[in-house]
């Protein structure tokens, strides 16, 4: 498969506008052509508040050039239904006047996440980290291999989330790593740092942690620079 992250600036005031018009128009469209939607985030600290991201995961190259194509054709493409094409032309109108820059990106998923599947109801949290790491070249399969057997399994113990891990596929280059990871909170975000000296959380036994705190010091020797922020879930995704 393969991902694109969509950041959009939503015009002041046009938030709810926005999901609305998403989830009633612009997703149905999308999935009736195989996409899945990950999920929509809204900027809550180090971002701007009217920042939206949106997640949509899509079969293959072609798949998601054929779903982009279709908003622009003139008669109901094959295997979308007329309550999903009802209605179009006037939801891109809106859609146009509610967004105020819109920035593509196309992603290359890890091999361990995000699932087949995606998340799940019970998977659902608060508070979502998108943290951006800089690779140095020729360390990605290390990068995964470090966060999906050692670094995950801890923090999930812990009660996180892990959405999703990509790399640059389009638009951002292939060093270019995004991990979104979900929190019951921003204490709970602070609470899991292993690099920042904190004891092991409920449920996670010390020799876990230790292993975390070990490949996390490993994975940020893989790493240049690294920055993120924390956004919050939309009413419908994740």
């Amino acid at each position: 498969m393969i991902y694109e992250h969509q950041q959009v600036l939503v015009r002041q005031g046009g938030w709810d506008q926005f999901v609305g018009l998403l989830h009633s128009q612009v997703w149905p469209l999308l999935e009736e052509q195989g996409a899945s939607v990950v999920g929509l985030w809204r900027g809550y600290l180090g971002t701007s508040g009217d920042t939206a991201v949106l997640i949509t995961g899509y079969r293959d190259l072609p798949g998601w050039e054929a779903a982009h194509v279709s908003f622009r054709e003139p008669r109901r493409p094959v295997g979308v239904s007329d309550a999903s094409w009802q209605g179009l032309d006037e939801a891109l109108r809106r859609y146009g006047e509610l967004v105020q820059e819109e920035a593509l990106r196309l992603m290359e998923p890890s091999r361990f996440r995000p699932g087949a599947d995606g998340p799940r109801p019970e998977d659902r949290r608060p508070v979502y980290v998108h943290r951006t790491f800089l690779v140095k070249p020729g360390t990605w399969e290390e990068f995964q291999r470090l966060s999906h057997d050692y670094i995950w399994r801890s923090m999930e113990m812990a009660g996180c989330h892990i959405v999703g891990l990509w790399r640059g596929l389009a638009g951002m280059p292939p060093e270019e790593v995004l991990l979104v990871t979900g929190y019951h909170s921003l204490a709970h975000w602070e609470r899991t740092r292993v690099l920042m000296g904190q004891p092991p959380p409920e449920n996670v036994p010390d020799e876990v942690w230790r292993a975390q705190r070990e490949a996390a010091q490993r994975r940020l020797e893989l790493v240049e620079r690294t920055w993120g922020v924390a956004m919050v879930p939309s009413t419908y995704r994740p």
